[in-house]
C-alpha cells in the first residue's frame, strides 16, 4: 500500500500452522489472488484455534474458509453480505475481537489491528 512492498520470506507451502501462535491475514491490493488459492484457505482451517487476524478484505477470505462461522467480525463494508452468508456477524466496527479472532475495517486501523493479536497471546 502507498507504494510500499514486502517479499516473502516463507513460501505457502512451507507454513505450518503449528510452528505459529498466530497468523495474520492483511487484504491489501493484490491479496485476492492470494486469497483464492486453495493452500491459503487450508492454512486458515488448520489455524482456526489459533489466534487469527484478517484486515480490510481478508476477512471475507477467513470467512469463505469457514472459520468466522458462529464469530462476530469487521472487515472492508462491501463484503458484509457476503461475510454475514458464510455464518459470521458482521459488526461494522472498526475493530472487532471475539474470543480468539481480530478483524479490522481497513487500513486507517492497522496500528490498532497489530497490537491486538499480541494483547491475546500475553494474557
Amino acid at each position: 500500500m502507498k507504494g510500499i512492498s514486502a517479499k516473502s520470506t516463507v513460501k505457502i507451502d512451507d507454513v505450518k500452522s503449528y510452528d505459529y501462535d498466530t497468523l495474520v491475514f492483511v487484504g491489501v491490493p493484490g491479496a485476492q489472488k492470494f486469497m483464492e488459492q486453495e493452500k491459503a484457505g487450508k492454512l486458515a482451517k488448520d489455524a482456526e484455534y489459533k489466534v487469527l487476524g484478517a484486515i480490510g478484505v481478508a476477512p471475507a477470505f477467513l470467512a469463505k474458509a469457514e472459520v468466522l462461522k458462529g464469530e462476530k467480525a469487521t472487515g472492508d463494508r462491501s463484503l458484509a453480505g457476503f461475510m454475514e452468508s458464510k455464518g459470521c456477524s458482521y459488526t461494522g466496527q472498526p475493530l472487532q475481537i471475539d474470543s480468539k479472532m481480530v478483524t479490522a475495517e481497513s487500513s486507517k486501523y492497522a496500528e490498532h489491528f497489530a497490537n491486538a493479536p499480541v494483547e491475546i497471546l500475553q494474557k
